[in-house]
């Protein structure tokens, strides 16, 4: 394993030979050394937490499912979202429901409440952590036997 103080020199005498060499470490942070003809320089990037999904959305809603879709709202890489959400009439945190590791921008739940208002959100998770709640969406149920046409 080589050191910081060693890699540095060698990224040092690259510059020194006019060459640019881009070199990528990952270590819970991203440490990108930039050695350039003008200027050699070391610039630290960490990584932040994930901004929430936006653009929350019911693209089908049938009597006892939802299917909800949205977009990242993220330029860096979202390993999974959650799903919360709750009957509309019930209170407090305690009531939300949970759907972790979701890894497509849609998703279907199952076995809602016909003719029913629930309250959904959800939260972008990467490698740092998860994100604040997406802006909540409330969405209603059909009745049961009612038409799937919206």
């Amino acid at each position: 394993m080589i050191d910081l103080f060693s890699f540095l020199g060698y990224a040092l005498y690259l510059a020194s030979r006019n060459r640019a060499y881009p070199i990528q470490v990952f270590y819970k942070a991203f440490i990108r050394v930039i050695v350039s003809y003008w200027s050699p320089s070391l610039t630290l990037f960490f990584p932040d937490l994930p901004k929430p999904p936006v653009d929350v959305i019911a693209v089908e809603v049938t009597s006892d499912s939802v299917t909800l879709s949205w977009d990242s709202g993220n330029d860096d890489v979202t390993e999974s979202y959650i799903i919360r959400y709750k009957l509309a009439s019930s209170s407090g945190d305690d009531s939300y429901v949970q759907v972790t590791d979701v890894t497509d921008s849609e998703y279907t739940l199952t076995e809602l409440v016909p003719h029913s208002a629930y309250e959904f959100h959800l939260m972008a998770v990467n490698s740092i952590g998860m994100s604040a709640p997406s802006e909540k969406i409330e969405v209603t149920t059909k009745e049961s036997g009612e038409p799937l046409i919206d």
